[in-house]
């Protein structure tokens, strides 16, 4: 019996033995198995290089080249007929072998008939005869492979080398991973692999959903074994009766304690339908109780609130959008139905504050809503994406009779960015707040092997104007990514002629200074003090609160004596970012025999530590607006908590007032008056 495999790397031989060595193309199998090692090669050396980099495979070492270090180059002319003179050989040296083999094959007895063997080699010299131009084309040499392919090859050796004989075990996807996020990161902040969790995460924030119970999960802060709820999402977690505050104990009868969080969301995720037990503990409740979760297909939401600002009487409706997923079109669209039911929307707040953007399509299809039929909303632009410019191809949904207002801070980014440049180039609004983000940058997602992903810059986009609102560029400085502000800007000009300008963002027409955020505050929400004190109110309050719940003096008192206890006795701590690099100076100095000036940053810090904890008075409002939004979220779900703060929200009362004007809102959007000369 005779059995052959051709052209197959690794393929099981017909009759079960071992698999084809990838140094040959052509295998004869007889009975015994001394004649295994009788193989017919067929382009060696080339068909080692397309195992190389299709398969993975080890090459053969490479034989001693003793020509010298500076030989002559050949031409791009002579390459061709130098490798047609190499097969040329090569192939009649395999056609020879190929004779003496079948010589020696039909020399000895065989369990076939020597017209099937004759039959058998004469199609093997038929398939070599017309394989020869494709190993001409197909297997080219060393010499000849692209840069790219010899960088490939490299890369995968080096990792092979590393993960084989490195001095300690390596963990290869944390080292591929840093290798090739080094790479990217060169380029821009924003091209980056994501592995397979990230490819995960990644997708459910651009489609918006995942089957799963509603939670977010996060590790305590002040226990790093525990588990605890961050947000329990309406209609979902939170209907069921979870609160931010609980800490997990068991999910499915596995314990939570020590789990990291990649397990734990895997076993509250899954099919739609299925259902979760979980054990909770929550201050408060002497003993712990369970909780069984129906799994469902969450939907995250873009918009978490909608209504009307204070009295519905004044008109003035409100909208929160928070991300750009491929729901976010539909929930602006239902929001703004439900607003313009009654007739009474006189004007509409759209709230983009720390908006971060999402998919290109949702604010193509946002912005719509707004704009006029055949008005430009964007156009993008790259060095292999075909210019495209996109334009409404609808109705607005806003009445043309609904005055326009959209608030916007430093972290509103691109697709926000998207909708906020569409409604002020086309003069359909008036933007408040301050500068936004800048970021101008088009990004595609690449699906890869293994649930992988990568997603990598391929264009900017330009607003209806003409101008690119990117605020940063990026260049490698010794292999680092070097981002540099872009301080040229050129004017462009809004439908009605009023003058914008490109490379910073988008600048608001009513512009403010943005509040830093206090060191004390960052540590305050950081080390979780006013996490851990809206659980003790809720503790304490378990009727819960009213509609008209605010922080007052004497609440606000006892958070400030809970700060000063934790601050002497407990784990707080009032060090701030500052202090570690004040140290190493001071450490540094002192070395350097700089004893006095190393006594003053001692003084400074000192100072700084001082005047921190004058934080506290200095920004009272704030950290008392805080505060009543970590006690609110213990009792209501984001929608009752979000639109029972706006009255206590300054923007938002200012942005109130100007769009209630008529006379302002106008004058605003109208084109500059010129000056008589």
């Amino acid at each position: 019996m005779a059995a052959w495999s051709a052209f197959v790397p690794h393929a099981e031989t017909s009759i079960g033995v071992s698999q084809t060595s990838f140094y040959g193309c052509v295998l004869l199998h007889k009975r015994h198995f001394n004649h295994y090692r009788k193989v017919l090669v067929i382009a060696k050396p080339h068909y080692s290089k397309l195992v190389l980099y299709c398969c993975q495979q080890q090459p053969p070492p490479p034989k001693d080249n003793r020509s010298a270090p500076h030989e002559k180059k050949t031409t791009d002319d002579s390459i061709p007929q130098e490798r047609n003179t190499k097969l040329t050989r090569l192939f009649l040296s395999h056609v020879q072998r190929l004779q003496t083999f079948a010589y020696e094959f039909m020399s000895k007895p065989l369990i076939i008939p020597k017209n099937v063997a004759i039959l058998v080699v004469t199609v093997l010299l038929v398939i070599t005869w017309n394989t020869y131009p494709l190993l001409s084309s197909r297997f080219p040499s060393e010499e000849d492979l692209e840069p790219l392919q010899q960088k490939v090859a490299l890369f995968n050796i080096i990792l092979k080398d590393i993960q084989r004989a490195y001095v300690e075990q390596v963990n290869v996807d944390k080292l591929f991973e840093t290798g090739v996020n080094a790479m990217l990161g060169s380029l821009d902040p924003y091209t980056q692999f994501e592995n397979n969790v990230e490819a995960q995460e990644m997708n459910v924030k651009a489609l918006g959903r995942y089957g799963g119970v509603g939670l977010v999960i996060a590790k305590d802060v002040r226990d790093k074994n525990q588990i605890i709820v961050v947000s329990s999402f309406e209609r979902y977690a939170f209907d069921a009766g979870l609160r931010p505050g609980d800490r997990l104990l068991v999910v499915d009868g596995h314990p939570v304690a020590g789990q990291d969080l990649e397990t734990l969301t895997h076993l509250l995720r899954g099919e739609a339908g299925t259902s979760v037990t979980v054990t909770v503990a929550r201050p408060g409740i002497s003993e712990p109780f369970q909780v069984t979760l129906k799994r469902q297909v969450i939907r995250v939401s873009d918009v978490p609130a909608y209504g009307f600002i204070g009295d519905q009487r004044d008109g003035v409706g409100y909208i929160r959008l928070q991300s750009f997923s491929s729901n976010a079109c539909a929930q602006v669209k239902s929001a703004m139905q439900e607003l313009q039911k009654g007739g009474n929307l006189k004007s509409l707040v759209l709230d983009l504050r720390d908006n971060p953007g999402g998919l290109l399509s949702s604010a193509v299809d946002v912005a719509e809503l707004f704009v006029p039929k055949g008005s430009t909303i964007v156009s993008i632009k790259g060095r292999l994406l075909q210019e495209r410019q996109y334009q409404s191809k609808k109705m607005p949904l806003l009445s043309p009779n609904v005055r326009l207002g959209v608030l916007v801070n430093s972290r509103t980014a691109s697709a926000a960015e998207i909708v906020a440049g569409a409604i002020q180039d086309n003069d359909l609004g008036v933007v408040f707040g301050s500068q936004t983000f800048g970021k101008g940058l088009v990004q595609n997602v690449d699906q890869l092997p293994f649930q992988t992903a990568l997603k990598y810059t391929v264009g900017k986009y330009y607003t209806p104007s003409g101008r690119c609102i990117q605020s940063s560029s990026y260049s490698s400085d010794h292999e680092r990514l070097k981002i540099t502000a872009i301080h040229e800007r050129k004017v462009f000009q809004t439908k009605n002629g009023r003058d914008v300008l490109d490379n910073g963002g988008i600048e608001p027409d009513i512009p403010w200074e943005e509040t830093a955020i206090p060191e004390w505050r960052r540590l305050l929400h950081q080390q979780g003090l006013l996490f851990y004190f809206a659980n003790d109110y809720a503790a304490t309050h378990p009727k819960g609160i009213g509609p008209d719940f605010y922080v007052d003096d004497e609440l606000f008192a006892q958070f400030k004596k809970y700060v000063k206890e934790q601050v002497a006795h407990g784990p707080f701590s009032i060090s701030s970012r500052f202090e570690e690099p004040l140290a190493s100076l001071r450490s540094e100095l002192e070395q350097q025999g700089y004893r006095e000036t190393s006594k003053n940053l001692e003084k400074v810090s000192q100072s700084l530590k001082s005047e921190m904890e004058n934080e506290l008075e200095r920004f009272d409002a704030v950290i008392r607006h805080d505060l009543e939004d970590a006690i609110r979220a213990r009792f209501q779900p984001d929608s009752v908590r979000i639109m029972a703060s706006l009255l206590r929200d300054e923007e938002i009362v200012k942005a109130k007032q100007v769009v209630s004007d008529g006379l302002l809102y106008a004058k605003l959007l109208s084109p500059p008056q010129k000056k008589a000369v």
